[in-house]
């Protein structure tokens, strides 16, 4: 499971922990949600996903359960239509940055365009949803600053990020380490940063919790 670190890490802290809600940010194809549901059976998850083949893929998949919703939306800091970055040679790369380089893949991209909204906008949208204990996996290559200001208010709901940060820009206007950690310092989040075995861009994971 590719989200076992990240429940190590949360259980460390709290054994008994179960989340209102699941944002799965960047879903490619529903493999983090349908873990997430493999360890807290039957948890609200909400997942996102803006490349429209994947979108199909995660829709598709998200017809087994009844708990896992998906949505053909990209995240953002802002509400509207956005260019938006598909690399076919590594599908797991596509954002709304453009590539800079495109790591373990050929530097084919095409430019579409998608519709963005920010959580904080989804939620009032979807006020049903309890997002008193949020729990948010995030692959968004690059945009993660984005992301996360759009929060908003939501932030302080929120008790266990992981994402991605690199410590060299492979994006155009990539989100740096130091900005995202900086965002969760002053949002009241502790952190640790894992650095991946031979990314040639020093990428890692960042996990954090709330504390204050």
């Amino acid at each position: 499971m590719l989200i076992s670190k990240f429940i190590n890490y949360i259980q460390k802290y709290e054994p008994t922990f179960v989340p209102s809600l699941i944002l799965d940010i960047g879903s490619r194809d529903l493999e983090q949600s349908e873990e997430f549901d493999a360890i807290w059976r039957g948890c609200e998850i909400a997942a996102f996903e803006p490349t429209p083949n994947q979108y199909t893929i995660c829709e598709d998949k998200s017809h087994r359960y009844t708990n896992i919703k998906v949505h053909n939306l990209a995240l953002s800091n802002y509400v509207g239509k956005v260019d938006f970055w598909v690399t076919d040679g590594n599908i797991g790369c596509s954002s709304i940055l453009e590539p800079i380089h495109v790591p373990f893949g050929s530097q084919d991209k095409n430019k579409i365009e998608v519709n963005a909204t920010t959580v904080n906008a989804f939620i009032s949208a979807n006020s049903q949803l309890d997002t008193t204990s949020l729990v948010v996996w995030m692959d968004v290559q690059g945009h993660e600053l984005a992301v996360l200001e759009g929060f908003e208010q939501i932030i302080k709901n929120v008790k266990y990020i992981h994402l991605e940060a690199a410590q060299v820009a492979y994006y155009k206007g990539h989100s740096s380490k130091e900005s995202i950690e900086k965002f969760l310092t002053d949002n009241g989040f502790e952190f640790e940063f894992y650095a991946a075995d031979g990314h040639p861009f020093g990428e890692g994971d960042i996990m954090a919790r709330k504390i204050n």
